[in-house]
């Protein structure tokens, strides 16, 4: 049997986990942020009472690159380790610690819209499909070989939040197909291909102001791609900032 562990503080990653555990396939352990670290982040869940439920260990670091997290890996002497929903790079000292290695999800159809906040950005960039891919973590962003895909419309009616629903479930989707096979013992994946496109930059609250020049298609998308669990786009009337949750064309 797989020595499996898990690693994910957003509510990309919960449905997975849970399908796992509901099919009473062991998890070693769960590691997830503190509460420092998770107040700062958008769209994180609190994974103690599904942990609790299954008696799965849960523990709290602060960066999983530390020498306390590097350390805790190797305790635990883990076969495979599980990375859904987790917003820190994952350097070589803990990436190579699970004995096969670590495999995590990127939710675009890579190669496509590698890099930070692709849901963002594919509707900020008004793309009409997207999709999920899991993958074998890498010492590179988004550049590891690619183990299952699933795509999706991308509808008009898409914000943020429905499109991470749509990424939860093609998790749960693509890990429940994957783990019978790491299960037999095969080495799944296929290399990456590059296509040559910029890594996306990262986003941060600041950038959600309006730019209310633009066409009216364009301010819809941003407004719905900085939706809820996100900060929300933004806009200054008389010296006050307002934020603006909801649009329509």
């Amino acid at each position: 049997m797989l020595r499996i562990g898990w690693i994910g503080f957003h509510m990309e990653g919960l449905p997975a986990l849970q399908a796992v555990l509901e099919q009473g396939i062991p998890v070693q352990a769960v590691l997830t942020l503190k509460e420092e670290q998770f107040t700062k982040r958008s769209g994180g869940v609190d994974y103690g009472p599904l942990t609790r439920r299954y008696g799965v260990p849960l523990y709290k670091v602060a960066n999983i690159n530390d020498e306390e997290s590097v350390r805790l890996l190797k305790e635990l002497a883990l076969d495979v380790a599980i990375v859904l929903g987790w917003s820190q790079i994952i350097r070589l000292p803990a990436l190579t610690l699970p004995r096969l290695g670590m495999i995590g999800a990127h939710a675009s159809l890579l190669p496509h819209n590698r890099g930070s906040a692709p849901i963002n950005w594919a509707l900020i960039r008004g793309e009409k499909k997207t999709g999920n891919t899991l993958m074998w973590l890498a010492d590179g962003v988004d550049t590891g070989s690619i183990i299952d895909q699933v795509g999706f419309r991308i509808t008009e009616y898409d914000t943020c939040a429905t499109l991470y629903e749509k990424v939860a479930e093609s998790n749960r989707e693509m890990v429940l197909r994957l783990i019978p096979r790491l299960l037999n013992g095969e080495r799944v994946g296929r290399p990456q291909p590059h296509n040559g496109e910029e890594v996306l930059p990262r986003r941060k609250p600041e950038h959600g102001r309006v730019e209310w020049a633009k066409d009216s298609r364009a301010v819809y998308d941003f407004i719905r791609a900085l939706a809820r669990p996100y900060p929300g786009a933004f806009s200054w009337l008389d010296g006050e900032r307002w934020f603006i949750w909801q649009a329509a064309l």
